[in-house]
């Protein structure tokens, strides 16, 4: 979102209990400085707490406690607040005799009757600026000497920068932020943009046609006249028993499928999606049998799936599951209820830790922290380890590592 590296963790017991119960997520102004902001995030019954900063010259919105509706304001835009945001003057707060530079964990600003001396002053090496105590105190991961970035603590040189954020591939205005092991798909604030260069949002343009990488589909099989991939580099592909019949495709057709038919797409195989996974088909069952059938996974090699779709008939009635298996071994499996007898159109994807279900146009959403997990096997269309094969017809398979548009 803003700001440098995470610059403190654990900063106290409670301080991330409110906003996070409903999102997962939630956003707070920081005690002592208004330019700074603490992102909470949770995942089991591990909260985790990170300090950042707002871009020079701007300031914490107040309206902080909505999901993803943090915004570091302009300060000049909100002079009234000014009063009690020392900080932006921070050498006029009362008994303030020094503070630190954003940036910086070791550099530091003297104060002298109200204003700054303009000389930075530096922390030795393996101390940090503590903006409590006003003074340089121990810290064994500060060794910046008064550089732009904090940096690791290393036995050999070179030093490595900590930087714990990824660009999004698909959006400039998002970037994916590392804690412990775990992807968290970030905002930048309004009219910023992300630099993975310097490791935060910084200016930049908003007009998102210029700037975006357009996502597009890594595997696309409009079964048109075949069960070959289109996409714009097209991936191998196998099928077996399956037939292209003119039954109501999106364009004109769509593959039949029967009890020994399926479609393998290699390309998948030992594939790493980390949280960006998006599958979309159309699908129509054949009411024969009540079970529960294979539409799309990876388990072609009679191993428990880690993403898929599947669907089941009762007597009573019609049920769609997709869900996911992450790297920290949690399931998160989303399920709608389905009319019989019509088309159904659906979307399972992974955004950061969003995990969302699309089936007819309504969603279902949980969220789902850790990366998907990695496997070695290959996506299978119409058959699966401990599913019925699937009778009926599927039509304009897509998949994209990314996340379109009208998802985002």
């Amino acid at each position: 979102m803003l700001g440098k590296p995470p610059l403190t963790q654990g900063l106290s017991r409670g301080f991330c209990e409110a906003c996070i119960v409903n999102t997962g997520a939630g956003y707070y102004s920081h005690p002592l400085r208004c330019d700074v902001f603490v992102h909470c995030s949770q995942s089991g019954d591990n909260r985790t707490e990170l300090k950042s900063d707002c871009i020079t010259g701007e300031i914490l919105n107040e309206l902080d406690c909505q999901e993803f509706a943090l915004k570091c304001l302009f300060w000049t835009k909100i002079r009234d607040t000014l009063i009690i945001c020392f900080n932006l003057y921070p050498c006029k707060q009362p008994g303030r005799i020094a503070y630190r530079e954003v940036f910086s964990c070791a550099a530091y600003y003297k104060c002298k009757n109200g204003t700054r001396e303009s000389q930075r002053t530096c922390c030795e090496d393996r101390y940090r600026f503590d903006e409590i105590s006003q003074k340089c105190v121990e810290d064994k991961l500060c060794r910046s000497n008064c550089h732009n970035k904090i940096t690791l603590v290393s036995d050999s040189p070179p030093l490595i920068p900590l930087c714990t954020k990824k660009a999004a591939l698909d959006d400039v205005r998002f970037y994916i932020q590392d804690v412990h092991g775990y992807n968290y798909r970030m905002p930048c604030p309004l009219g910023t943009i992300f630099s993975l260069d310097a490791c935060s949002c910084i200016r930049g343009r908003r007009n998102i046609t210029n700037i975006i990488k357009r996502c597009e589909p890594f595997i696309h099989l409009p079964f048109d006249k075949d069960w070959k991939d289109y996409s714009k580099y097209p991936k191998g592909t196998g099928a077996r028993s399956v037939t292209i019949l003119p039954i109501e495709g999106a364009s004109g057709s769509s593959a039949a499928f029967f009890n020994d038919s399926s479609v393998t797409v290699w390309a998948l195989n030992n594939m790493f999606f980390g949280s960006n996974f998006t599958l979309s088909f159309r699908f129509r069952p054949v009411e024969k049998t009540n079970g529960r059938f294979a539409l799309v996974d990876n388990s072609d090699c009679d191993k428990s799936a880690t993403f898929g779709v599947a669907y089941e008939r009762t007597e009573t009635s019609r049920t769609i599951y997709g869900g996911f298996i992450l790297n920290d071994e949690s399931v998160v499996r989303l399920q709608a209820n389905l009319k019989p007898d019509q088309w159904h159109s659906v979307t399972l994807l992974k955004t950061g830790f969003r995990v969302e279900l699309w089936v007819d146009g309504l969603k279902t959403s949980k969220l789902g922290s850790a990366d998907i997990k990695r496997l070695d096997c290959s996506l299978t269309i119409g058959r699966g380890t401990n599913l019925d094969p699937f009778i009926g017809f599927i039509d304009d398979l897509q998949f994209f590592k990314c996340t379109p548009e009208e998802y985002l």
